[in-house]
């Protein structure tokens, strides 16, 4: 069970999908801190390639830094349109889960 303390920071970090390759952390905290003020920035990386996994975690000083991105329907980063959202929200599970060929749920 998560703590309250980590429950807060859930609450003030989002959650960036579909980043380019070529976008680290220094490239998201320098769009994302037009909205706020940011506790940290984390991106990582396949160990193998030394690629971005595509995603990255954002998290703001307050939960108002995280709703003024929120606000904004898209978001461009070095010509690509990324998915934003608040980490720990909820998101499509799915109904079934197949392992070896059986259907499970």
């Amino acid at each position: 069970m998560a703590s309250g303390r980590q429950a807060a920071r859930k609450a003030y970090e989002i959650f960036v999908a579909r980043l380019p390759w070529t976008v680290g952390p220094e490239e998201l905290r320098g769009y994302f801190s037009q909205f706020g003020n940011i506790r940290s920035v984390n991106v990582p990386y396949d160990m193998k390639t030394g690629f971005s996994k595509g995603f990255g975690l954002v998290q703001f000083q307050n939960i108002q830094d995280v709703q003024n991105v929120l606000k904004q329907d898209v978001h461009i980063l070095e010509g690509k349109k990324v998915h934003v959202q608040q980490s720990g929200s909820a998101q499509a599970k799915p109904e079934k889960l197949q392992i070896n060929g059986d259907f499970i749920g």
